[in-house]
């Protein structure tokens, strides 16, 4: 972290950084954990001109509320000017976290994820709803369809080609899928939307959910469905979401739809941080796709048809 934005983090939140260490990046942003004279904080630094300031605003506002209300969830920051989000010199954008001291969490199951979701998905807080569509995607697809898939990184190209079949055997299928959700009139709730790779777990045996950037008003579909399978004893979470005061009705439309939209969005974003040129190693572009690969191979096992 360079010193010019260490001070402007100083004098936004009014206390002095004695040290910091890089804790692991996302797809936006730098992260770091922050050792100061007041307390421990977890700070994201956002890439330029980022193209959902303004909806991360808004999660940031509700993450701040949620927080208030359940112990699991850190709490974002005010500067001292009472802002949740600050922008600096350099156009980037910051956030300020609650530190957690722990370690990060896999959970076992969907009953599980329920289990810590329920008191969510229970809050009255407004909130705008999912955005169902990547229209990145469908260009891209496109072009697969006529073999026109090479990229500037050999390591996406390599990822296309593998898997160029799959992506055009199940595109059919997902643009259905985004029609029927589209027109459905089910109840939504407050949804993380990428919970399995953000839990973490202190010395307590607490377990916290992080990273709330993708917040949205939405379908709990889209919270389990990593955790769901042709396995999964459906009417075990549906008898959780009921205990909890939650009349919900497992739909597979929108388990699909989720399933696959992981897969396409992850691909748009593959391409934008390509085709703009973000500032982002090989390395860190095959770190991303071996992940997707290998849900990409277990995906006969995720979708209910």
């Amino acid at each position: 972290m360079k010193n010019n934005i260490i001070t402007q983090v100083e004098e936004t939140y009014g206390f002095s950084i004695k040290s910091y260490i890089p804790a692991p990046r996302g797809w936006w942003a730098e992260t770091y954990i922050l050792d100061t004279d007041k307390d421990k904080y977890f700070i994201k630094i956002f890439k330029e001109n980022l193209p959902f300031e303004v909806s991360l605003r808004t999660s940031l506002d509700i993450q701040f509320q949620m927080a208030e209300q359940i112990k699991y969830i850190p709490k974002p920051i005010r500067t001292r000017n009472g802002t949740i989000l600050h922008t600096l010199d350099n156009k980037r954008v910051i956030a300020l976290y609650t530190c957690i001291n722990g370690t990060k969490y896999s959970a076992k199951s969907a009953c599980e994820i329920l289990n810590l979701m329920v008191n969510v998905y229970k809050l009255d807080i407004r909130c705008d709803s999912i955005y169902y569509f990547e229209f990145y995607s469908e260009k891209i697809i496109k072009d697969l369809k006529i073999n026109k898939h090479s990229t500037k990184s050999e390591t996406l190209t390599g990822y296309m080609n593998r898997n160029r079949d799959f992506f055009i055997k199940y595109w059919n299928l997902y643009e259905d899928l985004v029609y029927r959700v589209r027109n459905k009139k089910n109840k939504l709730y407050l949804t993380h939307g990428d919970i399995g790779v953000n839990l973490m777990v202190d010395d307590n045996e607490q377990v916290f959910i992080v990273d709330w950037d993708s917040i949205h008003l939405g379908p709990i579909e889209r919270d389990l469905r990593e955790y769901i399978d042709f396995s999964t004893d459906i009417k075990q979470l549906e008898a959780i979401a009921k205990n909890a005061g939650l009349y919900w009705e497992f739909d597979k439309d929108y388990h699909n739809y989720f399933i696959l939209n992981g897969i396409y969005d992850d691909l748009g974003h593959f391409f934008y941080e390509i085709d703009t040129e973000l500032p982002n190693s090989e390395i860190e572009m095959a770190e991303k796709i071996t992940g997707q690969q290998q849900y990409i191979d277990d995906i006969e096992k995720k979708l209910i048809l």
